[in-house]
Order: structure tokens, then C-alpha cells, then sequence
């Protein structure tokens, strides 16, 4: 899908509702959060959101530190 660059703004609306969803809702069931907009760097992303392997990498191991408390 071409990039359109007219709808970006309504796009980080709707992302930042869908954030803002997820945030109550792992808060209201205390349940981890991953924030993968902390990995938004060029080395570790194709495009706007998907991630080269390094980046899974990253996002991976930020998963495993979110709920390794929840395994011991």
C-alpha cells in the first residue's frame, strides 16, 4: 500500500486511542505493558511499524523482561 502522507495525522489519532485503550486496560487488570514505540529507531524498523530482526530481537527480550516477574 503506498505511503499517503495526507492521512498521517488521522492515523496517530486512532494510534494514540488505541494506546491510551491498552494503557486502561492493562492497568485496570494489572497486567505488563510493552511499549513498542520505545524501539521506533531506523536500524530497527522497515517502515513506520514493522520491524527488521534486530528489532524483534529488541522487542522480544523487552516481552521476556515484562513478565519474567510473572513466571517466578
Amino acid at each position: 500500500i503506498p505511503r499517503d502522507t495526507g492521512i498521517l495525522d488521522d492515523l496517530a489519532g486512532l494510534v494514540a486511542r488505541n494506546n491510551s485503550i491498552t494503557t486502561q486496560l492493562a492497568s485496570g487488570h494489572a497486567l505488563p505493558l510493552v511499549d513498542g514505540a520505545a524501539l521506533a529507531l531506523p536500524d530497527l524498523l522497515f517502515d513506520d511499524c514493522h520491524f527488521k530482526p534486530a528489532g524483534e530481537v529488541k522487542l522480544a527480550q523487552l516481552m521476556a523482561e515484562a513478565i519474567n516477574p510473572l513466571l517466578h
